[in-house]
């Protein structure tokens, strides 16, 4: 094969170097003239040479860079990953990477290194040709990475001849010299391997740029030359035609050489051509670019929909605002700096701590994990505007993690008038219910006093007989009229009226006591320890006045020995709203019902269950049984405040759960849990 020497000796023999005493020297030009950095390391990475252009980009001077190691310029990597990177470069020969160099003035620039291992020589050295693709990073940074170029690479340099010629042959650049009028003199390997012509055709053919370069015809490749001649140097992209007839994308980066060292004059000045294959780069880049025009249209509309976005939460009458993971705020609307009075820069400056005064640092870090865990939440809370007045807000937050940035969208409402007629609505509420209360006592007052009355009635009629026929007695006694017969018939009167009269008024204090304990429990609301199953009879006694007004039956279920320490009150209040409940609306058209009360008794707790045969309720009642005002009677004395007060003492007072089952027709369950003891 036709060596890189031979083929500068004939073009020496042609007169065309004849001031140049040595190939070495011409090599020893272009590595000086060329447009990238070049040094000579050895295996430790110490730098043993380096050409004019090293010593302009980095700002060492060569007696500094003498000095230097590879690792006092690189900063991405550590000296044992520099270590591990050339050792792995010696297995595989060559590498072509970008790292980033710190120069002298301290700057960081990008470069492209392209760096071959050289064994073949005395002492084993690395060749580096270095490109500063800072520029060039710039560009690929804002067009999103639509441009990767590789810097070219130039191995196995030596301080003589031999070493010149190895990292010329061993690039992975294509590299030729060619004449002023463009035809070439000399090429590497790589040369070879990219156009497909061999190193005898090259000579035999004469070929020239002309014959390559596709993208110019002849009259502009001339005035490119003469624009390179009165420039020095260039580099660009082009499109040059192969053996094969395939065109490919070439980055030429192209020197001009007449002189060297200023005093010795070629006799032909030369151009030294370096040519890196960029077609898949610039294949890439089309298909970015053509991709970045067929979206340009969906990237407008998705900054349209932004825009609408923004002037949504601009103009929400909500509180908006945008904050990160730690709490300190982004971004806010209108509706914010209104409600809390800050302005713009000092919302900026805030962390959610200095405005929720419901919690401390702590408390609120630990609610921002729970949120990011769950992905959203809604909750009340206070906030303090800048004037220290404290509002109720009503918060609506969101997690987003799928932006450069993890974030909370939150949305806060003024809650605070809504609270006050909440409270307000909750205070007539309550006193509604104890009116409600009053009334069912005043009702069973009314009930028991009727009933009172029949037993008391009794006992003073029979008394007020026994006292006439005693009076008439005495005054047969008085005129000497009285027969045995008269005092048998008045002792047998007596003890029949006296029968009478005490079984009718304990009748009447079983009822009072009843009542009393009852009524007691009612208004005093104080817990005690009682008895279940006895404290149901008492209630049921204490309803008789009700009961026994119709045929409906009453059935207890429940162990006699069961005991809770509870509220006894609340639960009268509890079944005798049932009851009434039963009486007025489940039995408004029977005349025969029954009701069940049946307690289970559990672990820490008791189920009662209390069930009527009645009408029954349609599921749209079901769902509407416990609020207050429901009612199925109203303008019939019902208030529809019975089943919510139930629903109040179960949930609040005795700290269970009620829920209620029906069947139109087939009756109406409640199913009450609460716990043996509450606190």
């Amino acid at each position: 094969m036709d060596t890189l020497s031979n083929r500068v000796k004939r073009a020496i023999e042609k007169g065309f170097l004849t001031n140049l005493d040595s190939r070495s020297k011409l090599l020893n030009i272009i590595l000086q003239s060329t447009m990238d950095a070049f040094w000579i390391m050895n295996i430790d990475g110490e730098i043993l040479e380096s050409n004019k252009l090293s010593v302009e980009i980095l700002g060492y001077s060569l007696d500094e860079l003498m000095k230097m190691n590879i690792s006092d310029l690189d900063i991405t990597k550590s000296q044992k990953e520099l270590k591990e990177q050339l050792k792995a470069i010696q297995r595989t020969g060559r590498d072509r990477f970008e790292t980033k160099y710190r120069l002298k003035d301290g700057r960081v620039k990008d470069f492209e290194i392209s760096i071959t291992f050289v064994d073949c020589l005395e002492e084993p050295i690395f060749n580096v040709f270095a490109r500063d693709i800072t520029e060039r990073k710039d560009k690929q940074r804002e067009l999103e990475n639509a441009y990767r170029g590789n810097q070219e690479v130039l191995n196995e340099l030596r301080k003589h001849h031999s070493r010149t010629n190895v990292i010329l042959q061993t690039s992975m650049d294509a590299f030729w010299i060619m004449n002023t009028k463009g035809d070439i003199l000399d090429t590497n390997e790589a040369f070879v391997d990219l156009f497909g012509y061999t190193s005898s055709e090259i000579v035999d053919m004469n070929l020239n740029i002309k014959d390559l370069d596709f993208s110019k015809n002849q009259e502009e490749i001339k005035e490119q030359s003469d624009y390179i001649k009165l420039k020095g140097r260039d580099r660009f992209e082009t499109k040059y035609r192969l053996k094969n007839g395939e065109v490919r994308d070439l980055e030429i980066s192209i020197t001009f050489i007449d002189c060297v060292d200023g005093d010795i004059c070629l006799e032909e000045p030369i151009f030294n051509v370096f040519a890196r294959d960029i077609t898949e780069r610039k294949k890439k880049q089309r298909e970015l670019e053509k991709a970045y025009c067929d979206n340009k249209e969906f990237v407008d509309e998705l900054r349209k929909q932004n825009n609408r976005i923004n002037t949504i939460l601009q103009t929400s009458m909500d509180a908006f605002w945008v904050m990160n993971i730690e709490g300190d705020i982004l971004e806010i609307n209108e509706a914010y700096m209104n409600l809390f009075g800050y302005s713009l820069l000092e919302a900026i400056n805030m962390n959610i701590s200095d405005l929720d005064i419901s919690k401390d640092k702590k408390e609120l870090k630990e609610q921002l994990q729970e949120i990011r865990r769950k992905g959203k939440d809604r909750f009340e809370t206070k906030y303090r505007l800048k004037n220290g007045e404290v509002k109720d807000l009503e918060i609506s937050v969101t997690f987003v993690d799928s932006l450069d940035e993890p974030i909370f969208e939150v949305f806060g409402r003024d809650i605070t008038e809504r609270k006050l007629r909440d409270k307000e609505l909750r205070r007539a509420q309550k006193h509604l219910m104890q009116s409600e209360k009053m009334a069912a006592l005043g009702r069973l007052v009314a009930g028991v006093s009727h009933e009172i009355n029949t037993p008391v009635g009794i006992g003073v009629t029979a008394v007020s007989h026994l006292a006439e026929k005693t009076k008439a007695l005495i005054e047969l006694y008085k005129e000497g009229n009285m027969k045995r017969k008269d005092l048998e018939k008045f002792l047998k009167l007596a003890w029949e009226s006296s029968e009478m009269t005490l079984k009718n008024l304990n009748n009447a204090s079983e009822l009072i006591n009843n009542f009393k304990l009852v009524a007691v429990d009612q208004t005093n609301n104080k817990k005690r320890r009682f008895k279940v199953k006895e404290y149901l009879d008492d209630i049921i006694i204490s309803l008789k006045p009700k009961l026994s007004k119709t045929k409906h039956k009453v059935m207890i279920s429940c162990d006699e020995d069961l005991e809770i320490d509870n509220y006894p009150g609340e639960l009268s209040q509890i079944i005798t709203n049932l009851v009434m409940n039963s009486l007025i609306h489940g039995f408004q058209d029977k005349d025969k019902g029954q009701i069940k009360i049946e307690v289970l008794e559990e672990e820490k707790s008791i189920e009662l269950r209390y069930s009527d045969d009645g009408e029954g309720l349609p599921q749209e009642h079901i769902n509407k049984i416990f609020e207050p005002f429901f009612t199925t009677k109203r303008g019939q004395g019902g208030t529809g405040l019975g089943l919510n007060l139930i629903y109040n003492i179960v949930n609040n007072i005795l700290k269970g759960d009620i829920e209620c089952k029906s069947t139109v027709g087939e009756g109406v369950t409640f199913i009450i849990k609460i716990p043996k003891e509450v606190d």
